[in-house]
């Protein structure tokens, strides 16, 4: 018999409050301030880490070109990425995108990560090491992933680039500035999409497409700071394993600290300050976002019709 979150945290006050303390207001603060300070000082002096020194190979390596950057929002059909396929355009995958590419003739060409929760189970070595097998079955050209889940995936694959990530927090809806040198830094700006376009910037694209972008979630905070359940609503596409779509969810929580034991949610308010943030770097580097997405909730770019972008 399953038991509510709350009532949960009721029974294990102490337990929760351990955690609590121990977890949210001193270890993770103590953590992000230090990093913080580490991305600030080498942002400063331009000093490269290890990882930044791989990924500036990557710098304007695609300059003037084109690509599409796929979500994995409900409104994705297969007959679209078997165009991207045909069309040979360059494409970024996010996540657990893989899951659906044994209905597709469609490779994305890289996979952007940098949130956990979008691995289930993802503190299992085996479902970690399961996802880079994938991964390398794919056969993308490169997974990029945010620096803190090399801890999660304890792989030095070639394949994989850490970006050192400058993460805004659970409770905060401010962000960093749109990062111009990945090498050193990139920010977190709410969303694995707003960390795909960043990384898009920096290899020199000039116009990118938004695709499967939805921006909706049965499980997220909204604008209004509040957390909301929506039965009605499907986070991803038919097909892809998520948290995000578990619907036995009895209560819904005060707050994202309860949240957090419930499992993935959409943060759709910093979501939409980082597309915000995206929208107005681009626009002032003359580089073109179109959002190509087949209906959902995005409103913060231009929208294109998919239909007269790729033509059949």
């Amino acid at each position: 018999m399953k038991i509510s979150i709350r009532k949960s945290l009721k029974q294990n006050k102490l337990s929760y409050l351990f955690i609590y303390v121990a977890k949210y207001i001193i270890a993770r603060p103590i953590i992000r301030i230090v990093r913080h300070t580490q991305i600030n000082i080498r942002a400063k002096y331009r000093w490269y880490s290890k990882n930044g020194k791989r990924l500036q190979r990557f710098k304007n390596c695609k300059s003037g070109k084109s690509c599409v950057i796929v979500g994995n929002g409900p409104s994705v059909r297969i007959e679209d990425l078997n165009t991207f396929a045909h069309l040979k355009i360059d494409s970024f995958g996010a996540n657990r995108i893989i899951d659906i590419l044994d209905q597709t003739d469609w490779r994305p060409t890289y996979i952007c990560v940098c949130d956990s929760t979008f691995l289930t189970g993802v503190n299992n070595t085996t479902t970690c090491s399961k996802y880079l097998e994938d991964i390398n079955k794919s056969g993308v050209e490169a997974l990029f992933a945010a620096d803190y889940l090399n801890s999660f995936f304890k792989s030095n694959d070639s394949k994989i680039y850490y970006i050192d990530f400058y993460e805004s927090g659970e409770y905060s809806n401010k962000v960093k500035n749109f990062s111009e040198d990945i090498a050193l830094y990139i920010s977190e700006l709410g969303t694995v999409t707003n960390f795909s376009i960043q990384l898009a910037v920096y290899m020199g694209y000039q116009k990118i497409y938004l695709y499967g972008m939805d921006n909706s979630y049965m499980k997220y905070f909204g604008d209004d700071g509040k957390f909301h359940i929506d039965n009605s609503i499907k986070s991803h596409v038919s097909g892809i394993k998520s948290g995000d779509d578990d619907r036995s969810t009895e209560v819904l929580p005060k707050n994202k600290f309860e949240a957090n034991f419930i499992g993935g949610f959409g943060d759709i308010r910093k979501a939409n300050i980082g597309y915000s943030i995206c929208r107005e770097y681009c626009d002032k580097h003359g580089i073109e976002i179109v959002n190509i997405t087949r209906g959902g909730n995005l409103d913060k770019f231009v929208r294109g019709c998919f239909d007269d972008v790729f033509p059949l």
